[in-house]
């Protein structure tokens, strides 16, 4: 899963992650764009914060 990368950015899990995203935004009733920019952010923040400590 962590195999395909972009730099520090494991590409699936980002991907699940989007996913996941535009899954809550139904849940919320939200915008689902919104929500899918979001959690693609910080899933790319997380992950840098993760090859730092």
């Amino acid at each position: 899963m962590y195999l395909v990368r972009v730099f520090w950015i494991p590409v699936i899990p980002v991907i699940i992650l989007g996913a996941f995203g535009t899954l809550m935004s139904r849940y919320f009733r939200g915008n689902a764009v919104l929500w899918l920019v979001l959690y693609v952010i910080l899933g790319i923040a997380m992950s840098f914060i993760g090859t730092i400590v």
